[in-house]
């Protein structure tokens, strides 16, 4: 049966519009989502949100089966997450810090993994899929695939993941970058259209420059 829900869950839970889900999911939420909204169609999906700061957050899940998860202590403005089919899953990090993004999982079984500490600017876009598929011989050859961010990762304004990428710990994603497919070895820059690594052997500080 469907529901609309306009309440305090587990006073913890406070959104100004709409909550919408049908029954059986699970849904643990224990953060204060300001000016934000969810709303879930299909059945066994998971979600779990700790603790946090969080704003103007919109999440879409259409389909069974799907899993997101944002772990405790993390500050998130301006997030916007579609999983789009079944069998997906979405987990960002502890302590993350994210001024505005877009993360859709849509395909076949495909993820989405940021790991905790890393620090994401605005208009970011990440996604695990094309969108549309394409076939050759009756078969689909753009099969969705998953996207790896590890610990203390920073990326950078205008940024676009797609499908198949993974960044290791400790690295930086440049402004503007389009990062394609590969898999980068922690402590590098990479940047450019498609990204590439520029410089290795770096770290990365939190801390203001001059």
């Amino acid at each position: 049966m469907y529901k609309k829900i306009i309440l305090n869950l587990q006073n913890y839970f406070i959104i100004k519009k709409v909550f919408t889900t049908f029954k059986n999911n699970k849904i643990n939420i224990l953060a204060d989502l300001k000016s934000s909204r969810i709303s879930i169609n299909g059945k066994n999906n998971i979600v779990d949100i700790q603790k946090g700061d969080f704003k103007r957050i919109r999440i879409g899940i259409t389909g069974n089966n799907n899993s997101l998860s944002i772990a405790r202590n993390s500050k998130i403005r301006n997030l916007e997450i579609n999983i789009i089919g079944d069998n997906h899953m979405v987990l960002l990090g502890e302590r993350m810090a994210l001024g505005g993004a877009s993360i859709v999982c849509c395909g076949n079984s495909s993820q989405v993994n940021i790991g905790y500490d890393c620090l994401l600017a605005s208009n970011i876009n990440i996604k695990s899929c094309d969108g549309h598929a394409i076939y050759k011989n009756n078969e689909i050859i753009n099969n969705s695939k998953e996207i790896n961010i590890g610990n203390n990762v920073w990326i950078a304004q205008d940024v676009n993941i797609l499908k198949g990428v993974s960044i290791s710990d400790n690295s930086v994603v440049g402004m503007n970058s389009l990062v394609t497919s590969g898999k980068f070895d922690a402590n590098v820059i990479i940047a450019g259209i498609p990204a590439k690594v520029i410089k290795t052997g770096i770290t990365w500080s939190v801390e203001g420059t001059l």
